[in-house]
């Protein structure tokens, strides 16, 4: 997975800074967005990051329960959002 992802500028510098433990707070959010869709429990991710220094898999089980609970009720919001901007739109139709 690495390798794969390695071809693509973006996750090259992700993990050569996340090599030398100097990873930043947004690469974790670029790596759980790409693979957290793929990867319903955090597996994929887990094992990635358990190769780099600093991981402590507790505390990453943690981020990733959270985040994707965040992302959940953001989806959720979405749906909601979108039904409402439908119901006004076929509101406007009728009048």
């Amino acid at each position: 997975m690495i390798s794969y992802l390695s071809e693509i500028l973006v996750f090259r510098m992700i993990f050569e800074r996340m090599r030398r433990g100097q990873q930043q707070e947004q690469d974790w959010f670029v790596l759980l967005g790409t693979l957290g869709r793929l990867d319903s429990d955090g597996e994929i991710l887990l094992t990635i990051l358990n190769r780099y220094p600093g991981y402590d898999e507790s505390t990453t089980r943690e981020n990733i329960r959270k985040l994707t609970a965040y992302v959940i009720q953001a989806d959720e919001t979405l749906v909601l959002v979108n039904r409402f901007t439908a119901l006004q739109k076929k509101q406007k139709r009728t009048i």
